[in-house]
């Protein structure tokens, strides 16, 4: 179950299909019965897709090496602020952060 809605997430990062409605019609059921699918797996559809843009954004900034303002866009942020806001919030770390602990050599 959580396999399939994170490639639903994935298929539709960054653009403004990625609602829990959308997610629930493309399993074919309603939002309701798709958040208790949700809670019987311990989790909540808004943790997954954090959880999917935030490997979506590691690997943008990353493997994609990516401005800030490419990856926010890339995973649905309008606002930059916000996105380095999330990001920091999911790892720990800012994005400049993030991308000088991660630098190849």
């Amino acid at each position: 179950f959580l396999a399939y809605a994170h490639r639903v997430m994935n298929q539709h990062m960054g653009n403004e299909q990625l609602s829990l409605d959308h997610c629930a019609h493309h399993f074919g059921i309603s939002a309701a019965t798709l958040k208790r699918k949700f809670k019987q797996h311990h989790t909540s559809y808004q943790q997954q897709l954090d959880w999917c843009r935030m490997l979506a954004a590691m690997s943008a900034l990353h493997l994609e090496d990516k401005s800030n303002e490419q990856a926010a866009q890339s995973i649905g942020f309008n606002d930059t602020t916000n996105f380095r806001r999330a990001f920091k919030r999911w790892t720990g770390l800012l994005p400049s952060h993030f991308r000088e602990r991660y630098a190849c050599f």
